[in-house]
């Protein structure tokens, strides 16, 4: 058995090296908790716009639809209403003069990704393409740069939200979803979806669907009603 003896002074470098570590360790962690929490609060989804503006936001995702854009747009000119259209590349590059004319409304595109898959499914880089791509198809048509991510089926997995912030995107959900897409939708239901969920910096999700027409006139006298102004996105959530 051997015993093994320290000076005093080899104790005191022993204990001041473990105390140095234990330092470092612990400021190490903390950077690190810091930068994760920094991370995730730039990179969080936007569910909601400014809570202290008694205003909405109409916010339609376009990946099909096009037989209905047009009685779509007509409701919002008639009505002075803008909306923000998040459209995806393929759609763009097959309907080109209809991007056009809802840029020309004044209404603001945005970014659905491609060819509207899961992204959840996909890798960072992945997503980065779908974005860029349809990015581009956008810039190319109207020179508009886009700046907010609609992911697709809402799907937002670390890889997907992050590859949107990489790129100076802020991803984009919803307060409240209409779900006009749905089979059994009627104008009874969406009216009733939205007046009962209504709130400050509410985004409202849509589709190019006949019940969305039909029911918008009412949505939006209810609105002015209760005296909600209806803006774009980038307007109620500016605060991001």
């Amino acid at each position: 058995m051997y015993i093994l003896y320290w000076s005093q002074k080899q104790l005191s470098k022993l204990i001041l090296a473990v105390l140095l570590v234990t330092i470092f360790g612990i400021i190490t962690l903390g950077i690190k908790r810091q930068e994760l929490i920094v991370t995730t609060m730039q990179v969080a989804p936007i569910y909601r716009g400014d809570l202290n503006k008694k205003a909405v936001s109409f916010s339609f995702n376009v990946d099909w639809g096009e037989e209905t854009i047009p009685a779509l747009l007509d409701v919002l000119q008639k009505n002075n209403v803008k909306a923000t259209f998040f459209v995806t590349g393929r759609w763009v590059r097959k309907n080109p003069e209809l991007t056009k004319k809802i840029h020309a409304q004044g209404h603001q595109l945005e970014n659905h990704g491609y060819s509207h898959p899961h992204a959840d499914r996909l890798s960072k880089q992945d997503n980065k393409n779908e974005i860029e791509k349809t990015e581009k198809v956008i810039f190319d048509l109207i020179q508009h740069r886009t700046r907010f991510f609609a992911p697709p089926y809402g799907e937002k997995k670390p890889q997907v939200v992050s590859a949107a912030w990489e790129l100076g995107y802020a991803t984009v959900m919803w307060t409240i979803d209409t779900i006009d897409w749905h089979p059994s939708a009627n104008e009874t239901s969406f009216l009733r979806r939205v007046k009962d969920n209504l709130q400050n910096g509410a985004i409202i999700l849509m589709h190019p669907k006949p019940v969305t027409v039909k029911a918008l006139p009412a949505l939006i006298s209810h609105l002015k009603q209760e005296g909600y102004a209806i803006v774009l996105l980038k307007d109620i959530v500016a605060a991001h």
